[in-house]
């Protein structure tokens, strides 16, 4: 792959070079993607446990029975 560097100078990228650089795009890619998961994972474990507070009081049983149950 050739372009134009700086100062109208010319560039050439080689394969392992341009290789490394979309591998390493990628792995970056991968690991927001991975955070992103985390973090609505976290957000839904927290909903989770306010529909059983919720459940346990509609239903006047202990928040532990309900998590027993699954």
């Amino acid at each position: 792959m050739s372009g134009e560097g700086p100062a109208g100078s010319s560039v050439i990228m080689d394969r392992r070079k341009f290789l490394k650089l979309s591998g390493a795009g990628l792995a970056c890619a991968a690991s927001l993607i991975n955070v992103s998961a985390i973090d609505s994972l976290a957000q839904s474990s927290s909903s989770l446990e306010a529909e059983f507070k919720e459940a346990a009081g509609k239903y006047r049983v202990p928040v532990e029975l309900l998590l027993a149950m699954g």
